[in-house]
Order: C-alpha cells, then structure tokens, then sequence
C-alpha cells in the first residue's frame, strides 16, 4: 500500500512577506516553512508507515528550491519526494493547482506497477478528466507533458 501526502511551503509568519509589483510572492527574498497542517498529515502517515509498512510519498508543486522540504521530510522518514514543477504553473490559483496536483498523482499511480494503487486513485482519475475542459489556468493548459517529477 502507498499513501500520497500532498505539502506545500507557506511563508514563515515570523518573517517578512515581500510582494512583487504583480501581486506574486516574492519567495527569493523571505523564508519559508512547511504548512504546520500539511506536517500533521506527514506524521500521521508516518504513524501509519509505522503500523502497515506502507510507502509514503510527498507531493509538492512550487519551485525548484522546494526540493529542500522534500529533501527535510524524506529526513523525517518519507519515503520518496515528487517536486511538480514548470514555468507553466507560477502564479495558478487555488482550482488550476489542485488540478494540477491530481494529474500528477494520477500519473504517478498509472505508471506504479502496484495495482492497489491504480485501483485507489480511480476517483481523482475521473474528475481530473471532467475537469480538464473546464481548467481556469491563465497561463498554462493542464497537460501531464508539463509536469516534471524528481524522486530523490
């Protein structure tokens, strides 16, 4: 058995936020943390590793330097890191990224050769194939193509 875990690194509220002109986060200039709600869903599948011995994966889409947190939570006892990543994909909202995310999971569990895998993503596959007419991405067209994944 696998169980996905999706993270993402959020600006440190100890620091600064920079913005730029555009509206974006300027990330090169302050700190970032891994969401403290995405930690406890790390540990509790961490727990259920322990329990089942299970493999966990992480997910996150961000930029190049977010191989750093996968990188501190495959320290912590994650099992493989993905990093989804493509000039294509800065600045998508909220819907786009989560659609974006569920491709690349389904791709994940497509390509795995464990059937309960294939069988245990069926649902997101669904929607993620009703969705894709409907995807409001500005800058990009959700296409599997664009995801670049790094097991670490």
């Amino acid at each position: 058995m696998k169980i996905f875990v999706t993270v993402k690194q959020v600006p440190d509220t100890s620091g600064t936020v920079a913005v730029n002109p555009d509206g974006t986060l300027d990330r090169a200039s302050m700190q970032t943390i891994i969401n403290p709600d995405d930690m406890n869903a790390v540990e509790a599948a961490l727990s259920l590793k322990d329990e089942l011995g299970c493999k966990v994966i992480a997910f996150t889409m961000g930029p190049p330097p977010a191989e750093g947190m996968l990188r501190e939570l495959m320290a912590m006892g994650v099992d493989e890191g993905v990093l989804i990543t493509a000039r294509e994909f800065g600045g998508s909202d909220t819907y786009a990224t989560s659609q974006i995310i569920a491709a690349a999971i389904d791709t994940y569990a497509r390509t795995s050769s464990s059937p309960d895998v294939r069988r245990s993503t069926a649902t997101p596959r669904r929607s993620v194939r009703r969705s894709r007419k409907n995807c409001i991405c500005r800058r990009s067209p959700m296409r599997a193509r664009f995801i670049r994944t790094a097991t670490f």
